[in-house]
């Protein structure tokens, strides 16, 4: 079990901060949890809402698909006026002036497919690719989770170094209190004074560079969670455990995890029902159409309406188009073999992504043990090197190496953890289980 060990948050801002929630003041700072993060990110990130809102718009090619296959119902409203001029006949014909005509019309026309079977393959497509956005929906949810997870590991690495970098100075600032208590002694010189007071420099540059850092990676993590520049944040401790979510899966199992695979599964589907669409062009559509109505000289008044009514039924073969048919189903036919290839491709990088993510994990645990031992032995090594400097048998200079490869243990263990939590990140975008993996490992 390990643990990353969160000593201070980190604390800015200066006004209120509202969200669905009571207000906060800039002294208290919100919590934020690891699952807390990966909540936010699936509620109020914008990128999700764009794919959410892309999903709800293939939802509705669905009913566009399906409404030419339904009656398509019209009223129609007519009144027009006429005069046929006879001035344009031959001089040995009558001419004559015939007056002007008024007809009204009102009717309702009724039109309905009853056999087209390319709309009814087009309908077929429309579905599959509604299903298709749910996946890739899903993929981008998967997706941004894991970019929250990275941006929240890479703030506590950041302020872990802050703290290691800062309990560093302390220590510079010891030994070089404790080297001129031992130069007024008379057990250490002008030359371990100076050391020291170059060692306490040092850190205290480091620790001014690291601000800069630790500003960019919780400006990240606000930007990603959707959160105000002004709202403190303190990040709370949490360990890394072993869980059932690392377990390795079968590749069957593994490719219905995957939205990413799912997804390009029903675009292949898609593909398929594309180029039947194409061929089945050559085949006739038949369509029934009918009218049913009134009609008289006025709309308004005047004489009695006439019933009137119309029925018709349609048939329609391709002769010749072109070859416009043809190209259609060249292009289908090409689509179609991409997506094949597309998608055994990405079969075989699913496959090697788990193996390789789950040997990183493998590896980042035995990196942590090692380190968590170079740690303990860097601090041995410290203390036993105060010890015989006290008694005046080891060097200032020693003493000083001992805390340079304690500062060196520390940031490799800082860099292992991160590289670890990191690792069940890559984990659980390969088998598709980010929150699962990452709730399950983190507590």
């Amino acid at each position: 079990m390990f643990k990353f060990r969160l000593k201070v948050g980190c604390f800015l801002a200066s006004f209120f901060w509202v969200l669905g929630c009571p207000a906060n003041t800039v002294d208290t700072p919100l919590v934020l949890s690891l699952s807390g993060a990966l909540e936010r990110t699936l509620r109020d990130n914008k990128q999700l809402l764009i794919s959410l809102e892309q999903s709800n718009q293939a939802q509705i090619q669905v009913r566009k698909g399906l409404a030419p296959l339904l009656p398509q119902i019209k009223g129609h409203v007519e009144q027009m006026r006429s005069r046929i001029d006879l001035n344009f006949l031959p001089e040995t014909l009558e001419k004559t002036l015939i007056n002007p005509v008024d007809q009204g019309n009102y009717n309702v026309s009724i039109d309905q497919v009853l056999l087209n079977p390319t709309l009814f393959a087009t309908y077929k497509a429309y579905g599959v690719s509604a299903k298709a956005a749910l996946q890739a929906h899903e993929a981008a949810r998967q997706q941004l989770m894991a970019k929250t997870a990275r941006l929240y590991f890479t703030h506590v690495r950041n302020l872990e170094k802050r703290n290691a970098l800062q309990a560093s100075h302390a220590q510079a600032q010891s030994l070089l209190n404790f080297a001129t208590q031992q130069q007024q002694a008379g057990t250490a010189n002008a030359l371990d004074v100076l050391r020291a007071r170059q060692r306490l420099q040092h850190e205290e540059s480091r620790l001014v560079a690291h601000k800069a850092t630790l500003e960019s990676s919780l400006l990240q993590l606000q930007q990603q969670l959707n959160l105000p520049k002004e709202l403190p944040l303190e990040l709370p401790e949490f360990e890394i455990v072993d869980s059932q979510a690392t377990a390795f899966l079968a590749e069957d199992l593994l490719l219905k995890k995957r939205p990413d695979f799912q997804q390009n599964v029903l675009l292949l589907e898609q593909a398929q029902l594309a180029r039947k669409a194409a061929g089945l062009q050559y085949f006739p559509t038949v369509s029934l159409a009918g009218t049913w109505g009134f009609q008289k000289q006025k709309l308004f008044g005047g004489d009695e309406p006439a019933n009137v009514w119309t029925m018709g039924l349609k048939l329609s073969v391709p002769i010749f188009d072109g070859f416009n048919i043809t190209a259609d189903k060249m292009l289908a036919t090409s689509l179609l073999i991409e997506r094949r290839h597309y998608l055994q491709d990405l079969k075989q990088q699913i496959t090697r992504e788990q193996q390789e993510a789950q040997q990183q994990v493998d590896s980042r645990v035995a990196e942590r043990l090692s380190v968590e031992q170079e740690v303990a032995l860097a601090q041995q090594e410290l203390e036993a090197a105060q010890t015989l400097f006290t008694q005046g048998v080891a060097k200032h200079q020693d003493l000083l190496d001992a805390q340079t490869r304690l500062v060196e243990a520390q940031d490799s263990a800082i860099e292992a953890a991160y590289q670890h939590a990191l690792a069940l990140v890559a984990l659980g975008c390969a088998t598709g289980r980010v929150h699962e993996t990452l709730t399950g490992c983190i507590k």
